[in-house]
């Protein structure tokens, strides 16, 4: 497998959440807090994010593992030979959301004190929906379930050891970023269309 082709699906996530949170730190939307990194790491929080977006990505490779099998490994696999990838993608996407949907609808906590349900489930569509155009592709040109596990594993570091764990959480928006955040959404999507040259390389790259 190249380093490039798992840089990509590293960087995807990367990007969109930076994009996301950098704006609503910049907005007001969210209070930037780096000493909470600090304070749950007991490093400098450059560091804290180095080992949020690096070691920080394997244990969730592990938990994504099951996820992708299924869904990479025999959905994306079968589908895209009779609809497409870009086809393969939207299924996929809302197929992965429609998974998480009794998570967020009978679990206490899973969507946000004030934010409505339906917005929360909207937007979480959105962001898989999105994330699955990369997903579909790097799985296919690949042939490798690997670059999947990494960009699936990465949007949850780096939205959890990193994005999160800089954020106030008594002072930011849940309306704006997190899970169910539009600025959220809004810089997942940005992301997929500017490294859209890095995951749609051919295999021989």
């Amino acid at each position: 497998m190249p380093w490039r082709t798992l840089a990509a699906a590293w960087a995807v996530p990367v990007l969109g959440t930076g994009l996301a949170y950098g704006t609503a730190w910049l907005t007001g939307a969210a209070r930037f807090d780096p000493g909470n990194l600090a304070a749950s790491t007991g490093l400098h929080p450059a560091l804290g994010v180095v080992l949020g977006l690096v070691p920080g990505v394997a244990p969730f490779v592990v938990l994504a593992l099951g996820e992708q099998l299924g869904w990479s490994s025999l959905l994306v696999t079968r589908l895209a030979a009779r609809r497409g990838p870009a086809a393969t993608a939207v299924i996929l996407g809302l197929a992965w959301a429609s998974f998480h949907y009794p998570l967020m609808l009978f679990v206490p906590g899973a969507v946000e004190k004030g934010v409505p349900v339906p917005y929360a489930l909207l937007m979480f569509t959105l962001q898989t929906v999105t994330l699955a155009f990369p997903l579909v592709w790097l799985r296919l040109r690949t042939r490798s379930i690997w670059p999947v596990l990494v960009l699936h594993a990465t949007m949850n570091a780096s939205l959890y050891f990193v994005a999160e764990a800089m954020t106030s959480a008594h002072d930011r928006s849940a309306w704006m970023v997190g899970e169910g955040g539009a600025l959220t959404t809004a810089g997942l999507a940005v992301a997929v269309l500017l490294t859209n040259r890095l995951w749609r390389r051919p295999r021989s790259c």
